[in-house]
C-alpha cells in the first residue's frame, strides 16, 4: 500500500501522511472476511425465515427442525427468487416462488414438477451458536480461523443493550488502537507496550496507563486507576479487549455493518467473579461507550502524525485485510 504526502503539506514525510485513493479503509460497502453476529440464537424458531444485511449484502438465517441453526444465501440456487419469504420444512429450507427445497449440506432435495432433483447447491456459510447469538463466517468456503473463545475462568457474562453508531465498522473497531485519543476524549494517560500482527486476520495492541479522574470512575472505586488492556481484532467483526487491570474481564465487541454501511454493536463482557460487575461497566463505560457520539462524526482525511503510530500500522493491516464479496 503506497502512502503520499498531503497536497501542500510543508512537513517531513514520516510526520504528516495520506493512504493512496485505493485504500479501502471505511470504504462505503467494504465488508472484511470474518466471524460476525448474525441473530440471537432465541430469534431463530419455529419455521421462520430472517433477512440479515451485512454492508451492502444480505443472507437468510433460519433453524431446521434438528435444532441446527443456518446461515445461507439469500437467493434460491433456482431463479433467484428470495428466500426470506420461503419456509422451513421437513426437506429443509423451502422455496415460496417454485418450492425447489435445500437441506443442510446446501444440496437440492426436492423439486416439484422436475423429474429429476437438479444438481443445485446454496451456499452454507460455516455457523457457530455462543454466549447467544448466532456468528456465521463470511467469506472463504472454509473459516480461515476459529471463533476465538473467552478465558475458561470467566464464567460470568453480561451482555449490554445493542448499539447503532452511524460510522463503518473500521472506524468503530479502531478506537482500540487509537492511543492518542485517549487523553483528549477520556482524560486517560496510556503507553504503547507492544503492537503484534499476524497476518492478515489478527492484530493485537497491548498498553496500559492510569485512568482519568472523573467522578463515574469513582462508583467502581478505579477512579485514577493504573490499567493493562490488550486490544485484539479478529478478521473483521470482532474485537476482544483482554484486561488485567485494574478489575479482570474480557470484553468482546462485535461490529456488524448494516445496509447504510453504519454498524450494530453488540458488547459482552465476561468476569471470573461476579463482584466485579460494577467495576467492569464502569471501565467500559469511560473508556468505551463514551467515544460513539464523536465517531459519528468522523470523516477520514487518510492523515497521521507522529503520534498516530499504533493506529496507521492498524489502518495499514486492515486495508489489506482480505473482503467479502456475496456471489
Amino acid at each position: 500500500m503506497e502512502f503520499v504526502m498531503l497536497s501542500g503539506a510543508k512537513h517531513p514525510a514520516h510526520e504528516i501522511l495520506r493512504v493512496a485513493q485505493d485504500d479501502s479503509f471505511a470504504e462505503p460497502g467494504c465488508v472484511r472476511q470474518g466471524w460476525y453476529r448474525i441473530a440471537r440464537s432465541r430469534a431463530l424458531r419455529g419455521s421462520k425465515v430472517r433477512a440479515v444485511a451485512i454492508g451492502p449484502h444480505r443472507v437468510v438465517a433460519y433453524r431446521d427442525f434438528n435444532g441446527q441453526a443456518h446461515v445461507t444465501d439469500d437467493r434460491c440456487a433456482h431463479l433467484g427468487a428470495d428466500l426470506s419469504r420461503g419456509a422451513v420444512t421437513n426437506d429443509g429450507l423451502r422455496c415460496a416462488f417454485h418450492g425447489w427445497c435445500f437441506g443442510a449440506d446446501g444440496a437440492c432435495t426436492a423439486a416439484p414438477g422436475v423429474s429429476a432433483i437438479p444438481k443445485r447447491r446454496l451456499l452454507h456459510h460455516a455457523v457457530e451458536e455462543r454466549w447467544g447469538f448466532v456468528f456465521a463466517w463470511l467469506g472463504s468456503a472454509l473459516p480461515a480461523f476459529p471463533l476465538p473463545g473467552v478465558p475458561a475462568e470467566a464464567t460470568v457474562q453480561m451482555t449490554l443493550p445493542p448499539q447503532r453508531v452511524r460510522a463503518h465498522p473500521d472506524t468503530v473497531l479502531s478506537n482500540g488502537f487509537d492511543l492518542a485519543h485517549l487523553w483528549p476524549s477520556h482524560g486517560i494517560e496510556a503507553t504503547t507496550i507492544d503492537v503484534e500482527e499476524k497476518p492478515p486476520w489478527e492484530i493485537s495492541h497491548h498498553f496500559e496507563g492510569r485512568l482519568s479522574n472523573r467522578l463515574r470512575l469513582s462508583i467502581g472505586g478505579i477512579r485514577r486507576a493504573p490499567f493493562e488492556v490488550t486490544f485484539t481484532q479478529y478478521g473483521g467483526g470482532l474485537v476482544f479487549g483482554y484486561v488485567t487491570r485494574p478489575v479482570e474481564q474480557t470484553i468482546v465487541f462485535t461490529c456488524t455493518p448494516d445496509a447504510e454501511g453504519h454498524s450494530r454493536i453488540h458488547t459482552m463482557i465476561f468476569l471470573p467473579r461476579r463482584r466485579d460487575l460494577v467495576r467492569a461497566l464502569c471501565l467500559v463505560w469511560s473508556t468505551a461507550l463514551d467515544d460513539i457520539p464523536l465517531m459519528e462524526t468522523i470523516a477520514w482525511t487518510r492523515g497521521f502524525s507522529d503520534a498516530d503510530a499504533v493506529l496507521e500500522r492498524y489502518v495499514r493491516f486492515v486495508a489489506e485485510m482480505p473482503q467479502w464479496r456475496n456471489g
